[in-house]
């Protein structure tokens, strides 16, 4: 078995190598969260900061600081092995990519530990819940949303293994109860510590699958388990004597006052109105309760996010209604990672499918279940066991190609980097501290022109970022009347997409605000709106220079 284990470990790495860490940084920043992420990382280097995010030097308290502080760490490493110190996107790539990795690797030992028929579990069970949990792992390393999760910087991946750990303690701690009639401290303390970690990486949402799988399945079991007893009372019993063991308050309540404690300290530095206000941006637009299109997109996204292990899990519902195998406790705990935690999403959320990326684990363990019990089939199994080896290595080879190659070569234009290295080539003549933008700002403008690109509006819409100001562009054009001189100003090549206007395209609106105009010829193409819209530059400056 130990064999078994080893060759299993090994395997998965070789299939994340391949899928994540392929040409990390071939690729521009991709998109505007992406963007974000590294533009914090490298303000909170150049300004000695470990506490307070900031953009601009103000507060930026949409998330907590750990996907920064990875970066920084990332960082300082290179530099002791003789690279250049500064942030760079290698560092945000690889954060996510080692997320990536933690997150296959804990959900396999998870996966093993849900799936074992308890403590006097035989050899047969104990080898095929292996085998359930290393598909259930590949699958979740090949499947299409995690993968980009794991490729493109954003937050979501980083919170899975500290997701899937937690789950994990507080099934052993439940364990222990049942085997043993004992709580399991350690097991306890560190399911909390793990869900602190989560907190710290994305915020309160990110106990929403520890609380759903662990603890949401716990109640699944003393509703519908035998095991639990006749009749509601003793149900419920048990289910409160199980609470009492693995300590649902400790677990959820002590990441609460970790971010309680961050934002103390941040409120130290730039006080409690900046706080507040943080707080109620971040409820605003993320808490969106019982909004009508959320659980589809919710449903949309798991029937791909998860690649193989989104159609086998919906085949493993089917599986299980229809012939109703014996479920452990681990079992459980699985369905409801993936039931409770798709209602809590749906209900609360706004049906983002990088949200659920927490949940994709579980999906993927459900998954596992039955491409397990097909391998079990004298018939089948050695046909499914090929078939399932094929296709992961070909997803593995696809993803890893396409991330770490082929999207830099057909969707180049998604990334600013080109366009603004030759737009700041010496050719040009661009003054980095004279450039911005109309009704436009994009972090990922900010981080590769290394200066504030200047949001200006005219149609719309506002710029909503803390530490970003946009101003009228009419002010624009007084300050060229006052001081002189011409600005470099990127605009879209065509209205913005979402506001209405009937004032033609933005070279001809510039000019009717009394703009004079020279485009600048970039043969590199930056794209927005979902590549629906080229960003061009122009040079404007007030008619008085002529």
């Amino acid at each position: 078995m130990r064999i078994a284990k080893r060759n299993h470990v090994l395997a998965l790495i070789a299939i994340c190598a391949v899928t994540y860490f392929l040409g990390l940084a071939t690729h521009g920043l991709t998109n505007w969260q992406e963007g974000q992420r590294a533009l914090v990382a490298r303000e909170m280097q150049q300004r000695g900061e470990w506490i307070v995010p900031t953009i601009n030097g103000e507060p930026y308290l949409a998330k907590p600081p750990m996907i920064y502080w990875c970066q920084l760490v990332s960082a300082r490493t290179r530099s002791l092995l003789g690279g250049a110190e500064e942030v760079t996107v290698f560092d945000l790539r690889l954060t996510v990519a080692l997320a990536g990795l933690a997150g296959v690797i804990a959900t396999y030992f998870v996966g093993r530990r849900l799936l074992t028929a308890g403590a006097r579990a035989s050899s047969e069970q104990i080898r095929h819940a292996s085998r359930a949990a290393f598909w259930a792992a590949a699958m979740l390393a090949t499947g299409f949303l995690y993968v980009r999760s794991s490729r493109i910087g954003e937050i979501d991946i980083l919170i899975v293994p500290f997701v899937v750990l937690a789950i994990g303690a507080v099934f052993t701690a439940w364990r222990s109860h049942m085997d043993r009639g004992r709580t399991h401290y350690v097991a306890v303390a560190a399911a909390a510590l793990l869900a602190c970690a989560a907190v710290l990486a994305k915020g309160p949402p990110a106990l929403v699958c520890i609380a759903c799988g662990a603890y949401g399945g716990i109640a699944a079991w003393s509703i519908f388990a035998r095991e639990a007893g006749p009749g509601a009372y003793t149900r419920a019993m048990a289910c409160l004597r199980a609470y009492g063991r693995t300590h649902p308050i400790a677990v959820l309540g002590l990441p609460l006052l970790a971010m309680w404690a961050w934002l103390r300290s941040v409120e130290s530095r730039v006080g409690a109105d900046a706080v507040a206000a943080a707080i109620d941006q971040q409820a605003s637009e993320n808490l969106r309760l019982f909004v009508l299109e959320s659980p589809l997109k919710n449903l949309e996204a798991m029937s791909y996010g998860v690649g193989l292990g989104s159609i086998a899990a919906l085949i493993a519902i089917v599986w299980l209604v229809r012939d109703r195998p014996k479920l452990w406790a681990g079992a459980w705990m699985i369905l409801a990672w993936v039931a409770v935690s798709f209602a809590a999403f749906s209900v609360m959320g706004k049906g983002v499918p990088r949200y659920l990326t927490p949940m994709w684990p579980g999906l993927a363990l459900l998954g596992g279940m039955w491409i397990a019990s097909l391998e079990v089939r004298a018939s089948a199994g050695p046909r499914v066991t090929r078939a399932m080896t094929v296709a992961v290595a070909l997803l593995a080879i696809g993803q890893g190609l396409w991330y770490g190659y082929a999207r830099e070569t057909w969707f180049g234009d998604r990334s600013p980097r080109a366009f603004v290295a030759e737009l700041t080539s010496p050719v040009h003549l661009v003054n980095t501290s004279r450039l911005a933008a109309l009704d436009l700002w994009d972090p990922r403008l900010d981080y590769y022109t290394g200066a504030h690109v200047q949001p200006y509006e005219d149609a719309g819409p506002r710029v909503g970022v803390a530490g970003v100001t946009s101003a009228p562009v009419a002010q624009l054009l007084e300050q060229l009347r006052r001081k002189g001189g011409s600005y470099t100003l990127l605009i879209r090549a065509a209205p913005h997409p979402t506001v209405g206007t009937d004032d033609g395209n933005p070279i001809d609106r510039l000019r009717s605000i009394g703009f004079v105009v020279e485009q600048i010829e970039i043969e590199s193409a930056f794209t927005v709106d979902n590549r629906k819209t080229p960003i061009i530059a122009v040079r404007v400056r007030a008619p008085h220079d002529d």
